[in-house]
C-alpha cells in the first residue's frame, strides 16, 4: 500500500506542498503538524519507512525538529484539522472521524494524501481465527472461500481494504500499489519488526 494515514486542510495548505513526504520538513509546517503518539501503535510503522526510505536524519527533522503535537486519540487530530489549528495530521482511523465529522457537514476542506515515497507492504493476519475453533472444518471452508476471487471482493468492500489478489479490483485505487512501484519495506517478517522496534527505541530517546 501507499500510505493513506496522512490528511491535510486544503484552506492552509495547497496540494502541491503535499506530494511527497519528504515536504513535511517544510519549516511553514512546524508546529502546525498533529500525529498519532509514533513512540506507541502504529505509528511508528510510518516513522519506520520513513527512516528506510529517507535516512535517520529526514525522520528527525519530521518527527522532532517540526515539533508535530502527538495525540493517543485519533479523534483528536482530525477535530484540530477540522477547526484548522493544525494543518497536517498523521493517524490510521482519520478516515473514519473524517466521514463523522462530514456526515454533521464538516470537514468538507480536509483531503487525504498519498505519499508515493512512503509506499511500504502491509499484511493483515487471520490468526486470530484459527486458534481454539469451536467448529474447525466449517473454518476452513470459510478460509478456502475467503481467498477464492469473490471472498476478496467481499471482504475488500466491507474492510476498505485492498486484496492482494491481481484479479480483485482495489477498493482503493490511490492506495493500491502500482506495477513497477519500489515498496521501502514490507511489513510482518522479523528483520522488518526488527526495523519497527529500532525506530521505536530511537524516538523514545529523542521525543519528551
Amino acid at each position: 500500500e501507499i500510505s493513506g494515514d496522512f490528511f491535510y486542510n486544503a484552506d492552509l495548505a495547497k496540494e502541491s506542498e503535499v506530494q511527497r513526504v519528504t515536504d513535511l520538513t517544510n519549516p511553514k509546517w512546524q508546529d502546525r503538524m498533529a500525529f498519532s503518539d509514533i513512540r506507541q501503535g502504529g505509528g511508528y510503522t510510518r516513522a519506520t519507512a520513513v527512516r528506510l526510505g529517507h535516512g535517520e536524519e529526514t525522520m528527525r527533522r519530521i518527527f522532532v525538529d517540526q515539533k508535530p503535537t502527538y495525540f493517543r486519540d485519533d479523534r483528536a487530530i482530525m477535530e484540530a484539522l477540522v477547526r484548522g489549528s493544525h494543518v497536517i495530521g498523521m493517524g490510521a482511523s482519520l478516515q473514519k472521524f473524517l466521514e463523522e465529522f462530514q456526515a454533521q457537514g464538516l470537514g468538507k476542506n480536509i483531503k487525504q494524501i498519498f505519499f508515493p515515497d512512503l509506499a511500504f507492504g502491509s499484511i493483515g493476519s487471520i490468526a486470530w481465527a484459527l486458534k481454539g475453533a469451536p467448529h474447525p472444518n466449517a473454518l476452513k471452508l470459510y478460509l478456502n472461500w475467503l481467498f477464492t476471487k469473490d471472498g476478496q471482493n467481499s471482504y475488500s468492500k466491507s474492510s476498505g481494504n485492498n486484496s492482494r489478489r491481481l484479479d480483485v479490483l482495489p477498493v482503493d485505487p490511490l492506495s493500491a500499489v502500482s506495477p513497477g512501484l519500489k515498496l521501502i519495506y514490507s511489513r510482518g517478517t522479523e528483520a522488518t519488526t526488527d526495523e519497527e522496534v529500532k525506530t521505536q527505541k530511537l524516538l523514545l530517546d529523542l521525543i519528551r
